[in-house]
């Protein structure tokens, strides 16, 4: 098999997946306008970090709440539909600042399933990097096929 194809095709695939994955997010985040609504109360709420030695630190607000659906309790860790980390420290405390433990939220849920919950009926930050993502490494597998 020539080596453009060896690497071409995965590049190509990689860019698929990406691309899904924001279709996804988007689709679930318009589908949550429908959803109803109940009152929820934050009950964890920090900053975690992740280091990679080839890669810049990436920021992740981690938050849980606690809501109530037809007298039956559950607990969410959803903010937004993808996943809503960040490389700048500032963007993400400024996340877990506005979802301060105790403070009382409106939690989105899904009538058919309760448990899926959200506290933001939008995409996170990540997906426009998925649909960047997915085009870039899409050119990038078309550009080696082509060579």
């Amino acid at each position: 098999m020539p080596i453009n194809i060896i690497i071409g095709l995965p590049f190509i695939l990689l860019g698929i997946l990406f691309l899904f994955l924001a279709k996804r997010n988007a689709k679930r985040a318009e589908e949550s306008l429908a959803w109803l609504s109940t009152r929820g109360v934050i009950t964890s709420s920090m900053l975690a970090s992740f280091d990679s030695d080839d890669s810049p630190t990436t920021y992740q607000p981690k938050v849980e709440y606690e809501y109530t659906v037809a007298n039956q309790s559950y607990t969410g860790k959803r903010i937004a539909f993808g996943i809503a980390g960040s490389s700048s420290e500032a963007a993400a405390r400024k996340v877990v600042l506005q979802y301060a433990i105790g403070s009382a939220v409106e939690v989105f849920y899904n009538p058919a399933k309760p448990s899926d919950a959200v506290l933001e009926r939008s995409a996170a930050t990540s997906n426009k990097v998925f649909w960047i993502m997915g085009g870039v490494f899409i050119v990038a597998g078309l550009l080696t096929l082509l060579i």
